[in-house]
């Protein structure tokens, strides 16, 4: 079963349905008794940041295991989401980048070269405040 195109700019755009799978939506993941609500989904990579909220709980076991996805309903929503965090890294990362050579233009030093990778490092980990999953299927 395929889900109808979307109109986008004069271009349809499809999803398919085929790599749905069941687990707990990211974004209306609780229902009225706090427990998670099973639905189906497009299922969340497992990146970086997972692994680092899944390593965390682990260590303090809290740990639920549950696979996440995004339910049809917020696949919209989670793409507007996930576009403007990769726009934010991009961002952040250019001008870390710029800030960097411009502090080696203005005094070449091994103490500007750590300042600049450690500005850098600042704007990328800032950039990552609105952290948005990638979803496979959307």
């Amino acid at each position: 079963m395929r889900q109808k195109p979307k109109e986008e700019g004069g271009h349809a755009k499809k999803r398919h349905t085929a790599h749905m799978v069941r687990g707990v939506c990211i974004h209306c993941n609780k229902e009225g008794d706090g427990k998670p609500k099973l639905t189906q989904g497009y299922p969340i990579k497992d990146d970086y940041v997972i692994g680092i909220i899944r390593w965390l709980k682990r260590k303090t076991r809290t740990e639920q295991k549950n696979r996440l996805v995004v339910c049809e309903k917020h696949a919209d929503e989670h793409e507007k989401k996930r576009g403007g965090f990769e726009r934010s890294l991009i961002i952040y990362g250019g001008i870390g980048i710029f800030l960097l050579v411009i502090l080696l233009l203005l005094n070449l030093s091994f103490g500007s070269l750590i300042a600049g990778l450690l500005l850098l490092l600042f704007l990328v980990v800032t950039a990552h405040i609105k952290y948005v999953p990638k979803a496979e299927g959307i």
